[in-house]
């Protein structure tokens, strides 16, 4: 476009093309100096169970994020029973502990596996990242579907037709089902996750040069200093991130008809 001044002059301006950008991006990739975590043969690494001080991370974590669901139940109205309460937090307890060890698994085996070693703790911050945007959407959808298929083979009024409502009764074999109900309920959530979590990392191996470079190049500067790699990955970033997913997983995991906090007289418990 072109800029007139004054009536004097005009400037002229062109705007770099679509392939001008796709090379500057190529070349800033490609650049030696964010390159320095392509080989792991030699100094400090990030280690995700490294000992004592990891599992302390990972404990504060997971504490930080289920305390966050506290908060919530405060601030709800009208407030969920306790009881009811601690059903929906466990199934988050559940699976989030099953999603951070997967996501463990997952970084460990995709940097072990390829030629070129990678950073466990930068993969396994874009593990998180992913579940915890993507995912949740995924994991919506997913267990949407699940319950409707379920549905259909057993009918209305299955256990799993409201989500978060386990029935009622104070008796012992009410208590029992309820429980039952819970488990048949957290089956759906858990078999979402583990979906999701496959579509993550045959995504992350399909693109793991391009990810690994985008580790490199958000954790470079902290690399050599593993301790404070690891304070990021496992507190710094995902401390917002994890008490997001963990908001808008409670939020279609609880009853949300009026009848959610009263416990209704069982019935058809398929």
């Amino acid at each position: 476009f072109e800029l007139e001044l004054n009536g004097v002059g005009v400037l002229c301006f062109t705007l770099p093309s679509l392939r001008t950008w796709h090379r500057l991006a190529h070349l800033l990739l490609r650049w030696p100096a964010l390159r320095v975590m392509e080989s792991h043969d030699g100094g400090p690494q990030c280690e995700l169970i490294s000992g004592t001080f990891a599992l302390m991370l990972q404990g504060f974590l997971g504490c930080t994020a289920l305390s966050s669901l506290v908060v919530k139940r405060h601030l709800e109205k009208p407030k969920r029973e306790l009881e009811i309460f601690m059903m929906d937090i466990a199934k988050q307890a559940v699976g989030a502990g099953f999603v951070h060890f997967a996501n463990i698994f997952v970084s460990i085996a995709l940097t072990k596996s390829q030629e070129i070693k990678g950073d466990k703790c930068a993969m396994y911050f874009m593990n998180f990242f992913i579940d915890c945007t993507v995912g949740v959407a995924v994991v919506y959808w997913l267990q949407y579907g699940m319950r409707a298929m379920w549905m259909k083979i057993c009918g209305e009024g299955s256990s799993v037709e409201k989500i978060g409502y386990y029935g009622a009764g104070d008796k012992e074999d009410q208590r029992l089902e309820r429980y039952w109900i819970w488990a048949k309920q957290s089956s759906i959530f858990l078999a979402a996750l583990a979906i999701n979590k496959f579509f993550v990392a045959a995504w992350l191996k399909f693109m793991y040069m391009q990810f690994n470079q985008l580790g490199n190049i958000i954790f470079g500067p902290v690399q050599p200093y593993p301790n404070i790699e690891l304070v990021i990955v496992m507190v710094l970033c995902p401390c917002f991130l994890t008490m997001l997913q963990m908001w808008l997983f409670d939020h279609f995991l609880k009853d949300h008809s009026i009848k959610a906090n009263p416990l209704l007289a069982s019935g058809n418990s398929t």
